[in-house]
């Protein structure tokens, strides 16, 4: 099973990311 930790580090990765990406690609709502 997963552990509680893992879950919040995969969950924060993905959000720094989606900020990332809407940072850099402001013009870009879809993945591009």
């Amino acid at each position: 099973m997963m552990n509680r930790t893992f879950l919040l580090f995969l969950v924060l990765t993905l959000v720094v990311g989606q900020i990332m990406a809407w940072r850099y690609y402001p013009v870009c709502n879809t993945p591009c």
